[in-house]
């Protein structure tokens, strides 16, 4: 499943305990896996 994807980019960061829920179009895993990513990565820009 596509958010198992996303959960192991989550512990590849650090987060220990993952909850996800992915909703729409989810046929390719590497589009979700991208975005999970994209997202840490301007999450953890704003952390100084």
């Amino acid at each position: 499943m596509a958010a198992d994807a996303a959960k192991v980019v989550l512990r590849l960061a650090g987060v220990k305990d993952v909850w996800s829920y992915a909703w729409g179009e989810t046929r390719t895993t590497h589009n979700l896996v991208k975005a999970t990513y994209d997202a840490l990565r301007k999450t953890y820009a704003f952390s100084i």
